[in-house]
Formats: structure tokens, C-alpha cells, sequence
């Protein structure tokens, strides 16, 4: 007896949870059709009592759940109903100051679904596109937490800069996808400290030369977006470096210092410790700096063809070194 009391307390709590799900959906005001009924069911047959809980991995159950009970060429038509119940919940939420803090944008270690951006204006600009492989970004691979963090962080430029035409976006984004891809592959870590010959195998994976400007991008981003200066990244970006107007000539385009040339890890901490001091102590003119630093940097790469380091140079290589860049100079 006691038992079927609490069974028919179960199926009564269930039909009240139901009920709820129901009236949650209705207040949404999308238009009822069989298409939002098939949703309710789907919804209530997986226990699934609130809209905060409709992501992007229950939409794809969903599709699979159709496909075995509609034809295919509708499928679409009710995972749009899916969409605008997510994104009507979404618009709704963010009216609150909890539902901003639940849909806030920020990286989070999950599948996003770019349709279900919590911006209305922005969110829209993706209902038409088709390639839905450029909308789904996945964050739970197994791969380095900094190398997401950076990928998301581009990617966040990407979709906020409104002002980017809809065509010329898709191609950023499979762009920036291509790089993420790559980056997985090759278990990078850190995209600020890609080797040369890292970057060499990563631009093999892009089809078109015009989209490779996405991985300097994104290096500059992760240099940017640091707390700390990364003093021991493989590009440094001078605007990071909050140098002095006087010290920089506008007229000139130096945007950043390469390191990469630098094979050898015992050589390249070396120059950077140099360069450090000589940014951030010294107080002299960038465009001097950066000339003595072309010097050193070439000196250093000879060294390395001689299998020779930095810290066991001799005079005489010094001096062979220094003889030959007088004797270029009086050409």
C-alpha cells in the first residue's frame, strides 16, 4: 500500500514538473503547432524541467530523435522551434540580473552553439547562415586549457566586431576553426610559444593563403589579452609594452619583435632577457633598440648554424662577426 502511495506521489510530482516545463514554453509565446508539441514531449520524456538545460548536445539527441520519427526533409523546420524556445529563454533572461550572470559570455569549458549568443542584435546575424560547423565551438576536447582560452578570446573578437560583413566573419571563422584544429593535432599548448617549425606544419592545413593571417591574429590576441606581460612568448607586440610616444616613430609599421629565428632555447632566453632590459631599463629609442637587436639576433643565428652558443662564443667570432658588418657598411 505504502509503495503505491509513493508511486503515485512520483507520477503526481512528474505531472506537476510537466506541467510547469508546459507552462514555461507556452509563456515564451511561440506559436503552438505540432512542432512545439513534439518538443514538450521530447522535453518531458528525458526529464528535462527547465529550459536553462536545453544546450547544444540535447539539440543534437533531438535531431536524432526526429530522424527516427519524421522524414528528413522537415527535420530542420522543428530544430528551428528548438532554436527560437533556446533563444526566446535566452532574451528573456537576460533581462534579469541572474539571468545575466547564467548567460553571461565567457569561456566556460563547453560546447557553444554560436545561435545561442545571449546578445539579440548579434545572435540574429546567425540565423541565416547554413554552415553549421562554423556556429559549433567545442571547449570540452582534451587539449590545453591556455590554448582554448586563447581560441575563445579571438574567437569573442571575431563575433563582437559587428562592423565585419556576414561573409567576410565565415571566413575568420573557419579560419580561426582550421587553427584550433591544427592546434589539437599538433598538442599545442600555448599559442604564444609556437615554434618556427610549428607554424610551418599549421599553415599546411589552410587551403587558402588569405586565411593564415588568423593564426598571427591570435597570437597577438593571446600576447594582448595577458595580465602579466608572457616576456617569454616567441612574438612580443610593442603595444602591449606601453612604451613611451617619444621613443616610437609613428611613421614607421613596427608592430611586434620575433624571437622565432632563434632555434635554440638557451639562446633565445638570452636575447630575451637583452631585450627586456633594453625596452623596459634603457629608455632609448625603439628603432635603435630593434637595430641592435636585428645585430645580435643575426649574430646569434650564424652561431646556431655552427652549432655554437650564445654563451660560449669566442672574441674572435665576435670580432670576425663585427668586421664583416663594418666592412657592409662601407659598400
Amino acid at each position: 500500500m505504502q509503495q503505491a502511495e509513493r508511486i503515485t506521489e512520483s507520477e503526481v510530482d512528474i505531472e506537476k514538473k510537466k506541467q510547469e516545463l508546459y507552462s514555461e514554453i507556452d509563456a515564451l509565446g511561440i506559436k503552438s503547432d505540432s512542432r512545439i508539441n513534439k518538443l514538450k514531449k521530447f522535453l518531458a520524456d528525458r526529464k528535462i524541467w527547465h529550459l536553462e538545460e536545453m544546450d547544444y548536445p540535447l539539440r543534437n539527441s533531438y535531431e536524432q530523435y526526429l530522424r527516427g520519427q519524421i522524414r528528413s526533409q522537415i527535420v530542420s523546420f522543428y530544430l528551428k522551434i528548438y532554436d527560437t524556445v533556446k533563444q526566446q529563454h535566452i532574451y528573456q533572461q537576460m533581462q534579469t540580473l541572474n539571468g545575466k550572470r547564467i548567460y553571461e559570455w565567457k569561456y566556460q569549458n563547453k560546447i557553444y552553439f554560436l545561435k545561442y549568443y545571449p546578445e539579440k542584435e548579434i545572435a540574429e546575424t546567425f540565423e541565416t547562415s547554413y554552415k553549421t560547423n562554423l556556429l559549433v565551438w567545442d571547449f570540452t576536447q582534451n587539449c590545453s586549457e591556455v590554448l582554448k582560452k586563447q581560441i575563445f578570446y579571438t574567437l569573442s573578437r571575431i563575433i563582437a566586431n559587428t562592423s565585419m560583413s556576414k561573409a567576410y566573419r565565415n571566413v575568420r571563422l573557419k579560419s580561426l576553426k582550421l587553427l584550433y584544429d591544427s592546434c589539437v593535432q599538433l598538442n599545442i599548448t600555448d599559442i604564444g610559444l609556437l615554434e618556427m617549425e610549428q607554424v610551418e606544419t599549421i599553415l599546411k592545413n589552410f587551403p587558402e593563403t588569405s586565411q593564415r593571417s588568423i593564426l598571427g591574429e591570435c597570437r597577438r590576441d593571446a600576447f594582448m589579452q595577458q595580465e602579466q606581460i608572457q616576456w617569454e612568448a616567441n612574438v612580443w607586440y610593442l603595444e602591449r609594452l606601453h612604451l613611451g610616444k617619444h621613443r616610437i616613430d609613428e611613421s614607421k609599421s613596427l608592430i611586434s619583435i620575433s624571437f622565432m629565428e632563434i632555434k635554440e632555447i638557451q639562446n633565445r632566453e638570452i636575447l630575451q632577457a637583452y631585450m627586456k632590459y633594453e625596452l623596459g631599463i634603457t629608455g632609448q629609442a625603439v628603432s635603435t633598440i630593434v637595430r641592435r637587436f636585428v645585430c645580435i639576433r643575426n649574430f646569434i643565428e650564424l652561431l646556431e648554424q655552427e652549432k655554437i652558443l650564445a654563451i660560449h662564443a669566442t672574441v674572435a667570432e665576435v670580432k670576425k662577426y663585427a668586421d664583416g658588418l663594418r666592412e657592409r657598411g662601407m659598400q
